[in-house]
């Protein structure tokens, strides 16, 4: 099949929006900020499905498009989904601006103003910015062009960043073959009816390899990899399931192929969202963080990606401190150790359940949580009274909590 000189996109992915919760506003004073009643700000993009959900982080899903022209028009448009909400706590402003910024060398170009306005107390206010992407003017070269979205006049505070990866390509039909150049762009039908998009991209870096997979019932599959050239890479994949949820898992690797870091995050169809990194160690995890807003959280004794088994072995220090929210966490198998201010000033953790395999609890593990909170710990007689002994030792529990084996 004859090159067709194309652009290819790739939406960069889990971009933090510490700036804009309220116990950032005293470091970024300057910022539009959003108070204790975070609204739903959503973000869509017109031809890679852009979706950004309320909550601790803005989660960008990943997507890739292949379009066979020569010059593109994009927009991408923040709404509001909820009004009548908390108003900038200096300004008094009732409204968001959202500024935008296209990176030095992109090959893009911001056409109707790159300043637009949200109105927080008008429901579905939108804030639209369109985007002219253009083809490279050296065809053997790929391209990032980059798009940063911001909430301040200084583009100091990034809410939102669009990465668009732009090159020459071939493209082929259902089950065809692929061509030469430095992209490629396979649609294949698959026996069971679902259909499969695999697109090979190769930028200055490495190569991006992206494989989407839509079964009949809608749940589309995503898989993209990246290989660096200095050996270091990644591997995600995402679910996103007909009623709106979907789920990420995120793994980076080192130039020796080692693991450094896992992340899992699920979106709810109602748009809750819990997000956990952890560190790696061999096939072993350490959990380092938790962003959630649910009130019960479970901590999984593995996370499997890419044909690969990791076993969550610690809960890391202060991985989830001061989360007021949390009323219930369990821990579940081959957890063994729980780390220093693990769940310290969790005012609201009634339930604790713990497997018989937590030997280590770090100082203050546990110093803040509800006075009356219930650890119910699953073991033999002897093993309880171990695990009951690690607990009590040092990790600041109220004397008025109780124990229960189960």
């Amino acid at each position: 099949m004859k090159n067709k000189k194309v652009i290819a996109l790739a939406l960069a992915a889990a971009l933090a929006i510490t700036a804009i919760i309220p116990s950032a506003v005293a470091n970024a004073a300057s910022a539009q900020a959003i108070g204790s009643d975070l609204p739903k700000v959503s973000a869509t993009s017109s031809n890679v499905g852009m979706l950004v959900t309320s909550g601790p982080n803005l989660l960008v899903t990943t997507g890739n498009k292949v379009l066979s022209s020569k010059e593109i028009s994009e927009k991408v448009t923040f709404t509001t989904s909820e009004s009548g909400v908390y108003v900038h706590p200096d300004t008094d402003s009732k409204k968001i601006k959202i500024y935008a910024e296209v990176v030095e060398g992109s090959s893009a170009n911001i056409e109707d103003g790159d300043e637009k306005e949200i109105d927080l107390t008008v429901e579905n206010s939108k804030a639209e910015f369109t985007i002219t992407l253009y083809e490279n003017s050296d065809e053997s070269k790929q391209q990032e062009s980059v798009i940063r979205f911001y909430d301040d006049a200084a583009k100091t505070n990034k809410i939102a960043e669009a990465t668009y990866i732009q090159g020459t390509a071939s493209k082929s039909g259902s089950g065809g073959g692929s061509g030469g150049g430095s992209g490629t762009s396979k649609t294949e039908t698959l026996a069971d009816g679902s259909k499969r998009v695999t697109t090979v991209v190769k930028t200055a870096n490495g190569t991006v390899t992206t494989v989407v997979t839509t079964a009949k019932d809608g749940t589309v599959t995503t898989v993209k990899r990246v290989e660096n050239k200095d050996g270091s890479g990644s591997v995600s994949e995402t679910v996103k399931y007909p009623d709106g949820s979907s789920k990420t898992v995120e793994l980076v690797t080192d130039k020796n192929g080692n693991p450094v870091s896992l992340t899992c995050s699920r979106t709810s169809a109602s748009g809750a969202t819990t997000v956990k990194t952890y560190s790696a160690s061999g096939s072993k995890l350490t959990l380092t963080n938790v962003e959630s807003t649910k009130t019960s959280l479970i901590i999984p004794g593995k996370v499997k990606i890419d044909g690969k088994t990791f076993k969550v072995v610690k809960i890391g220090a202060s991985a989830l401190a001061k989360n007021t929210k949390l009323k219930k966490i369990s821990i579940t198998k081959n957890v063994s150790a729980i780390g220093k201010n693990a769940f310290k000033g969790d005012s609201k953790l009634k339930v604790v359940a713990i497997n018989g395999k937590v030997t280590s609890v770090g100082k203050n593990a546990f110093s803040g949580i509800y006075k009356k909170a219930t650890f119910k710990i699953k073991a033999s007689k002897k093993v309880f009274k171990t695990v009951k002994a690690a607990v009590k030792k040092q990790s600041g529990v109220a004397k008025t909590v109780k124990y229960k084996r189960v």
